[in-house]
């Protein structure tokens, strides 16, 4: 069974842009659009993304599910590819 936010991510990043239609307010769906064409996010960038609580993103980072840059304790990137891996791995988990 598929998580809501695996289904949001790829309806997201497979769908023309003309399609994209999130909100009524255009500068938001604009934001999101760019966010989806970066491939290494700040952890508040990728929880926006993905529409998950940032801190379930830091929990797997630290935890090691999921690949992400920690410096100093703290998680300051985690990369597209890494982010499509994690959900892939939580729907098989």
């Amino acid at each position: 069974m598929k998580s809501a936010c695996f289904d949001h991510f790829y309806a997201i990043m497979y769908t023309d842009t003309k399609e994209v239609v999130m909100t009524d307010n255009t500068q938001n769906t604009s934001h999101l659009w760019e966010l989806l064409h970066q491939e290494v996010y700040s952890p508040e960038e990728a929880a926006e993304v993905l529409n998950l609580r940032e801190s379930m993103l830091l929990k797997a980072a630290f935890g090691g599910d999921l690949k992400a840059t920690i410096v100093n304790g703290d998680v300051i990137s985690i990369a597209r590819t890494d982010l499509v891996a994690w959900l892939k791995w939580r729907e098989q988990n």
